[in-house]
């Protein structure tokens, strides 16, 4: 009886650890894998010490690029924070 508790508790650590990665875009199967079989406080602390994945081609943020500097600025941003030329706001 322990023994399957335990084995549903480690489950669900695992799983825990998947939406985990999932929140920090890193593969959540792979993460749950490595979890299982070894060890979810090892998982959690693999991830915390990964800095978080970004997807440098997310081009849907609600940003675009400062056509003087070519910094990611806000879409509707009327004055760029990096260089502070001016903005007309692309509402398309």
């Amino acid at each position: 009886m322990f023994l399957v508790i335990g084995i549903l508790v480690l489950i669900a650590l695992s799983v825990g650890v998947a939406v985990i990665a999932h929140q920090r875009n890193r593969h959540a199967f792979a993460w749950f894998v490595i979890a299982l079989f070894g060890s979810p406080l090892m998982g959690i602390l693999f991830l915390l010490a990964l800095p978080i994945n970004v997807d440098p081609l997310n081009l849907n943020d609600g940003r675009e690029n400062c056509q003087r500097c070519n910094e990611r600025i806000r879409k509707y941003a009327k004055v760029c924070p990096f260089c502070g030329v001016e903005h007309t706001p692309n509402y398309s």
